[in-house]
């Protein structure tokens, strides 16, 4: 669990939309806040999320404004992430 940080996002291949925070829960009284909070939907994961000795929540964008990934790709290509610029996937 204590390398848990050093485990890789996402890939020199994929879009930078990838998880911004993950959260480690490992106390009880952690894992019995979540429990208490997860909804309708996924009520049937409390027991599970209770008695697992760690449960890690991923967390992702809700959605993907252009203007993020516009932001994104010209800082990649500034940076020089793509040496052939025919390959990149922002040309148009």
């Amino acid at each position: 669990m204590s390398r848990l940080g050093e485990v890789p996002v996402a890939d020199d291949s994929e879009v930078p939309a990838y998880m911004d925070l993950h959260y480690v829960l490992a106390t009880p009284e952690g894992k019995k806040q979540l429990a208490n909070n997860l909804g309708e939907r996924f009520q049937d994961n409390a027991e599970k999320i209770l008695n697992a000795s760690h449960t890690i929540i991923l967390t992702t964008r809700a959605d993907l404004p252009d203007s993020h990934l516009e932001a994104v790709f010209t800082k990649e290509k500034a940076d020089g992430r793509f040496p052939d610029p025919s390959r990149s996937c922002g040309s148009r």
